[in-house]
């Protein structure tokens, strides 16, 4: 089993976790387009008010997951 790794997320790394984000809840809300989840509507804005608490989980180097806390 590969283990995985978390780090904070980066800028860089917004348009791919927007992409897990859609398709993952297009996917389990079975559309038929996973990848319309969310009509257009951007996710990922919330880690330009607070990056550091923006995290990323990473498997062989690759983005399989993200989460950004709220207070």
């Amino acid at each position: 089993m590969n283990s995985v790794e978390i780090s904070l997320l980066q800028e860089s790394e917004l348009l791919e976790a927007e992409k897990l984000l859609r398709l993952s809840f297009g996917t389990f809300l079975g559309l038929l387009e996973p990848m319309d989840f969310g009509n257009g509507a951007e996710y990922t804005s919330r880690w330009y008010r607070d990056p550091l608490s923006a995290f990323a989980a990473k498997a062989d180097g690759k983005l399989v997951g993200y989460c950004m806390v709220a207070n």
